[in-house]
């Protein structure tokens, strides 16, 4: 097939079926305002805790894993590991975090 039969039929197909194509413009644009909401809230968020952090003068935030437990029967919270070593590494990463340390703290008894 050639571009030129190729366009004839996309053309013929649009407009034979204009609902069809009404939709799914509609579902592209209302996709695409989603994803640009959500990582506007993100960054927006991210700004906002940041900038709460800095008008403090924080200069040490210690950041602890999972949950404290419960009582002595809440096994699952003492082993529980939420931070993971890429979570570390995205921290030391960032341009606004100057020092990193991880450090690894288990429970004895």
């Amino acid at each position: 097939m050639t571009i030129r039969r190729l366009a004839q039929t996309s053309v013929v197909g649009l407009t034979t079926h204009k609902s069809r194509s009404l939709l799914t413009i509609l579902g592209i644009v209302i996709g695409i305002t989603a994803i640009i909401l959500i990582m506007s809230l993100g960054e927006g968020a991210t700004n906002l805790i940041l900038g709460q952090i800095q008008s403090i003068g924080a200069k040490i935030i210690a950041i602890v894993p999972g949950r404290q437990p419960k009582g002595p029967t809440d096994i699952l919270a003492t082993f529980t590991d939420s931070l993971k070593q890429r979570d570390f590494e995205a921290l030391r990463n960032r341009s606004n975090v100057p020092h990193a340390l991880r450090e690894d703290l288990r429970r004895i008894s």
